[in-house]
């Protein structure tokens, strides 16, 4: 995979947990009424930004030639 897609992986990544998180953490802490569905949110963002920091770090640096 090429640098700028790695790089592009890993910033999407890490923006889709640090913002969610950094924005939401408040509805979650102190519980509250409404903690469980910004926890929601917030676990919904990690499932989205983890696979996308996975793909940065772990893919194959593969080049494929069609001939």
């Amino acid at each position: 995979m090429h640098v700028a897609k790695r790089l592009f992986l890993g910033l999407a990544g890490l923006f889709c947990i640090v913002v969610p998180t950094w924005e939401l953490y408040r509805g979650v802490w102190p519980p509250n009424f409404a903690s469980p569905f910004f926890l929601f949110i917030i676990l919904g963002a990690y499932a989205v930004g983890t696979p996308l920091a996975l793909a940065a770090l772990f893919s194959p640096a593969v080049r494929w030639i069609v001939s």
